[in-house]
């Protein structure tokens, strides 16, 4: 009977895995876009050209949208800066300030810095 058991919940542990990634491939494929930072919008390139970060070497460059969006919002160490509604989309930027750690910069389409998020790299 354990075994029976156990046989169970290693077939359901490895339908389940193969359903995360099943999903995860088809949010990636449906709602991150990357991108060349000259792609991103005019107000937004502006933007992080004035800030701090403008230094920094850009390791990556992409736009979320949809589900993909909704699970970074998610992320409780994000450090949210403006508005109540999440935006339809963030501009995102991961930089390479050290070989530590990395910044993500979330922008709005019209420019503004809606979050911030530190990684180790």
């Amino acid at each position: 009977m354990k075994r029976i058991i156990f046989s169970i919940g290693l077939a359901l542990a490895t339908i389940l895995s193969v359903q995360a990634q099943d999903q995860q491939e088809e949010i990636k494929g449906e709602d991150i876009q990357i991108m060349e930072f000259s792609e991103f919008p005019d107000d937004v390139q502006e933007r992080f050209e004035m800030g701090e970060y403008d230094d920094a070497e850009i390791e990556e460059a992409y736009v979320l949208k949809g589900v993909a969006l909704e699970d970074v919002l998610d992320n409780e160490s994000m450090e949210i800066y403006i508005g109540d509604l999440p935006p339809e989309k963030l501009y995102v930027l991961q930089l390479n300030e050290d070989n530590m750690t990395s910044t993500i910069l979330y922008y709005r389409e019209d420019g503004e810095l809606y979050a911030t998020n530190e990684i180790d790299s």
